[in-house]
């Protein structure tokens, strides 16, 4: 009886051990085929989200753009500041709202739409993708915007249980050339704009080095580098020939402009022309901007106040407001802003004053003071002035009347 017993203990036992080790190598063991799908799926899976993550920074900087020019539209059509620039920007930026209000301009590119628009495609290629962007911000510097942002995603496999968790961070810088200026809008109660565009000089006045041979009388016009003795230039007598050697062009050519200014010293400098700077050892200063003066000394002077309020460039300012100063009408700037003059002439008649023509300084009423007329310059645009201030920051103290 006990050895029947004892048969039987041990056939339950094996047949348990069988049953076991079965369900165990089912869990355990996959035909080579189905583990190598499994592998190509979490790689496919694994690239996915990388493609995601590589796609992140054209698509924020898009979102930046957008942003940017979504705020400045509202400041222009609603005439009304910013009270918190760096946060509106961002409210714009992540939801595509400022104040609650939908921003046509920034259409589908918000975050918030970047983020559904990813998960959206995660959905279709059988995954669960969650996406959101945090600790973004902005800081206006000169022409550029820097914005910052870190990027949280993670992806689930429902066929291979894989899973994935990626961050990344990110800085890039959005331009704001080719918006309009808010600030001046503002100032002018939208009756005069600018476009945000960069001049090609860094400040708008150089001075050559002295001539050793020169003239009394100031002469201010467009400068005309290098032309071909006997070229046709439009308006000639209103003009500064700049050359090198004076001498390699005919006395009745060089004396049908206003004035010359030559890197060379002439034979005959009287017949070059009666207003001249020749001697001056170089004129590439002059190919840097669009003008010049010859000032009453004798000295010669490239200069860019024209193309500054004619065209309305801006050049890099240490104490102008930078761009998110500008949209919160903030006339003040601690560093890394941007210049430009204004034409005093084509302000509302009601704006129009004796002050300086730097913009963010002409609206100022209490630093549009200690005025400089500029040699040239002032004589031909009767408004035209300098603050003291850029006179020293510009280096032309030497072009003051």
């Amino acid at each position: 009886m006990s050895e029947r017993k004892g048969f039987a203990y041990t056939t339950f036992a094996i047949l348990s051990a069988t049953i076991l080790l079965s369900i165990l190598f089912g869990q355990v063991y996959q035909p080579d085929s189905i583990q190598t799908a499994n592998a190509e799926r979490i790689g496919d899976a694994s690239f996915f989200l990388d493609s995601v993550l590589s796609d992140m920074d054209r698509s924020l900087s898009i979102a930046a753009r957008r942003s940017l020019t979504g705020a400045t539209n509202y400041v222009v059509t609603e005439g009304e500041a910013l009270s918190n620039p760096e946060r509106n920007v961002t409210e714009v930026m992540a939801n595509g709202t400022l104040g609650g209000q939908e921003i046509d301009s920034v259409g589908n590119a918000s975050l918030v739409e970047w983020e559904n628009r990813v998960a959206e495609i995660g959905d279709r290629s059988g995954y669960r993708l969650n996406v959101s962007v945090a600790d973004y911000s902005f800081d206006s510097e000169g022409f550029e915007t820097e914005a910052s942002f870190r990027v949280e995603a993670r992806l689930f496999d429902p066929t291979t249980l894989a899973s994935f968790n990626r961050s990344r961070e990110s800085d890039l810088s959005v331009s704001v050339e080719d918006l309009e200026d808010p600030m001046i809008t503002l100032r002018s109660r939208g009756r005069y704009t600018k476009v945000i565009e960069r001049c090609s000089f860094q400040k708008p006045v150089s001075e050559l080095p002295e001539p050793s041979q020169n003239s009394s009388t100031t002469v201010h016009g467009e400068v005309v580098v290098r032309p071909s003795d006997g070229e046709n230039v439009e308006n000639q007598g209103e003009k500064i020939l700049a050359v090198e050697d004076p001498d390699s062009y005919s006395d009745s050519y060089t004396s049908g402009f206003a004035g010359v200014i030559a890197s060379e010293e002439s034979s005959s400098p009287g017949d070059v022309n009666p207003d001249h700077a020749l001697g001056t050892g170089s004129i590439e200063e002059l190919e840097e901007r669009p003008a010049a003066v010859i000032d009453s000394s004798g000295m010669a002077w490239s200069t860019g106040f024209v193309r500054m309020f004619e065209e309305g460039c801006y050049a890099p300012s240490d104490t102008g407001p930078d761009f998110f100063d500008r949209l919160g009408n903030d006339l003040t700037g601690d560093g890394g802003g941007l210049a430009t003059l204004i034409d005093v002439s084509e302000l509302p008649p009601e704006l129009q004053k004796t002050g300086s023509s730097v913009a963010y300084i002409y609206f100022n009423d209490s630093r549009s003071t200690d005025l400089r007329r500029i040699e040239g310059v002032t004589d031909e645009y009767g408004w035209f002035r300098i603050d003291q201030d850029h006179v020293e920051k510009w280096g032309m103290t030497g072009l003051v009347e």
